[in-house]
């Protein structure tokens, strides 16, 4: 693949090609100043259940894009189903009562103790799902599907798949600072896209993508001698356009 036609794209469809535990929680506003508690990690705590949310009429709200209200619906058959369009909006709706409860992210715990200090957190996984980049439906895109499953099984035998894994989502990690890495650009420029709403696989940093999934590809960059170019979509439906 010679430079001048070397511009593809792999669509960074929010994960990676290995199970993971989805780090989803529930919250709902079933806590007060009155009659707090905390757990052990100094959150707001709840004794219920994800099984206290089984019951008709339930309004649980969801992300919009994402596959998550597909799965509430399984677990949850006679719950209403509301997708709003980003966390913030989700906890908001919490904490006003417009909904019983909200799928979000781990990861939100300590924005939301200063936030939304009255939403406490059902500490259950929600569920567990299998994550993939993706990339066109092309020659060009299977040869590239190739070499990324090539640069996968490398790292995960070397280790470094895990070092990064937990770089990322170690309860203690301490700042979002992505590793110093060189592009030689001889194969182009490699088009990347996320939406950037799943803190800490591909968010924002200020005005500047990053996360756990934006340094695999930026890994795979250096290791294949792409250029990254990085972009942001809103909507996962977007990603696939």
């Amino acid at each position: 693949m010679n430079k001048r036609a070397s511009k593809i794209e792999l669509l960074l469809v929010a994960g990676i090609i290995i199970v993971i535990l989805l780090s989803q929680i529930v919250g709902t506003t079933s806590v007060s100043s009155d009659d707090r508690k905390m757990n052990d990690e100094g959150y707001p705590a709840t004794d219920m259940t994800l099984e206290d949310l089984d019951y008709p009429g339930v309004k649980i709200a969801v992300l919009t894009g994402t596959d998550w209200a597909q799965y509430l619906e399984e677990r949850f058959p006679e719950a209403e189903i509301i997708t709003l369009n980003s966390g913030a909006d989700i906890y908001n709706a919490i904490d006003t009562g417009t909904v019983d409860a909200g799928v979000g992210f781990e990861s939100d715990r300590d924005e939301l103790l200063i936030s939304h200090p009255d939403i406490a957190l059902i500490d259950e996984p929600f569920t567990t799902l299998s994550y993939g980049f993706g990339t066109q439906n092309t020659p060009e895109g299977s040869a590239l599907c190739d070499e990324f499953n090539s640069f996968l099984a490398g790292i995960t035998e070397n280790g470094e798949l895990e070092a990064l894994v937990e770089k990322w989502e170690s309860e203690d990690r301490e700042g979002d600072v992505m590793a110093e890495y060189d592009f030689t650009g001889e194969k182009g420029e490699l088009r990347i896209v996320t939406c950037g709403l799943w803190t800490p696989m591909s968010y924002y940093a200020g005005s500047t993508l990053t996360g756990e999934f934006v340094e695999l590809s930026y890994m795979f960059c250096e290791w294949a001698g792409y250029t990254p170019v990085i972009e942001s979509a809103v909507f996962a439906s977007e990603l696939t356009g």
